[in-house]
């Protein structure tokens, strides 16, 4: 009798589990699938390239292009969806770089149609970076981290902070 009353409670557990992990038929909110596709991690969709080979952001429109120039100055700009040029038109832009020596906030200033960092990010690589993206100065903030990295990907051929890769 205690063997069957251990087994009817391990099925009734079974079930429980069964229906509370299983997907409703007509019901795919909050999954990563459409009816007839499995269950599973959700695929990652590949990054693409910002239009001057930065690291394009995954932010509400306009989208933003994060890119270091040659001078380690920080530039972002704004994209529409066919990936033309925005003016920079009253979003926020907040940049820290994240050395071993410490975080340094850097001054981002309207210039061109983009916003460009008045200084330079300091010495080194390896160090992150921490981007935050504000479409008006009362929008909620979109937050992005990026690894400081100048060295060419072999796959894309971008810099590793802007690579498209899946390595």
């Amino acid at each position: 009798m205690k063997t069957s009353l251990k087994l009817l409670s391990l099925t009734i557990a079974l079930i429980a589990a069964a229906a509370l992990t299983a997907c409703k038929k007509d019901e795919h909110a909050g999954h990563n699938h459409g009816p007839g596709e499995g269950h599973g991690p959700a695929k990652a969709v590949k990054p693409i390239a910002g239009p001057k080979g930065g690291k394009l952001f995954d932010n509400a429109a306009p989208r933003a292009e994060f890119l270091i120039g040659a001078d380690r100055r920080v530039t972002v700009g704004f994209y529409d969806a066919q990936l033309k040029p925005v003016p920079a038109t009253g979003q926020v832009i907040t940049v820290s770089a994240e050395p071993k020596s410490g975080k340094v906030a850097l001054t981002m200033e309207a210039k061109d149609g983009a916003f460009v960092s008045k200084e330079a990010l300091p010495e080194g690589e390896g160090y992150n970076l921490a981007v935050q993206v504000k479409a008006t100065a009362e929008a909620a903030p979109q937050n992005f981290r990026i690894t400081f990295d100048l060295h060419d990907c072999g796959g894309c051929k971008l810099k590793e902070y802007a690579c498209t890769c899946d390595h």
